[in-house]
């Protein structure tokens, strides 16, 4: 298939930390998730275009741990 970019395009994220009820000084956990999609794929050189599965939205999620920082003394 063609590797091909889009006219227009939609992303939407969510990113969550910082849990209520955890002191400051512990380490806190952080959630994201995003997704998207691209659409309105065209070619300027005027052959056709095969592109596979194009209505599909594409997403990740991911997880990790914040260490808050020590202050300099």
């Amino acid at each position: 298939m063609d590797n091909v970019g889009g006219s227009m395009y939609w992303a939407r994220g969510r990113t969550a930390s910082s849990i209520p009820g955890v002191p400051t000084n512990t380490p806190q956990s952080t959630a994201s998730s995003n997704a998207g999609s691209v659409f309105r794929y065209k070619r300027v050189d005027g052959r056709p275009l095969q592109v596979a599965n194009k209505n599909v939205v594409r997403s990740s999620v991911g997880a990790g741990l914040t260490w808050p920082r020590r202050s300099a003394r």
